[in-house]
């Protein structure tokens, strides 16, 4: 029997280069139309956008807990990679909130440098100062370490 593939940490924006692959992200829910199996998730202040269908964990999730501007962390697969005009879309088969995320934090703990506003939680871990850094990293590493 063939192991399941661990996901791939990525972040948002190195996400459309992974086509077919198990991958993990966090991503800014910026439209959610309770009707439709699709979320649309941004990291800013890019203007990329990532849609995540989250047919397949719907049922797990709270009433509620999708709201425009909340942060949330999705592991799940990649399409095959978009024609032209076309987008990427991550089927989930894991998705839970972030919470108060430190967003630049976090991108600098994943490898990259990412700035910028506009949802809720974003700047969290900037407004803490200095204390205790070490211990927050510890922490978000062993998080980035559960779903390797």
């Amino acid at each position: 029997m063939a192991a399941t593939p661990a996901s791939r940490l990525l972040l948002l924006h190195q996400v459309p280069s992974h086509p077919n692959t198990k991958v993990r992200f966090l991503g800014c829910i910026t439209t959610h139309d309770p009707t439709s199996p699709l979320l649309t998730l941004t990291h800013p202040p890019s203007r990329l956008a990532i849609h995540v269908d989250i047919s397949l964990v719907a049922a797990t999730l709270a009433l509620g807990s999708l709201r425009d501007g909340e942060w949330v962390n999705v592991v799940g697969y990649t399409s095959a990679a978009p024609a032209a005009g076309e987008e990427m879309v991550v089927t989930a088969i894991v998705l839970w909130g972030a919470g108060a995320v430190g967003v630049g934090e976090y991108a600098r703990v994943v490898g990259g440098l990412v700035g910028g506003g506009g949802c809720r939680g974003e700047g969290e871990g900037e407004k803490r100062g200095r204390e205790g850094r070490e211990g927050r990293e510890l922490g978000l590493l062993g998080v980035i370490g559960v779903f390797g």
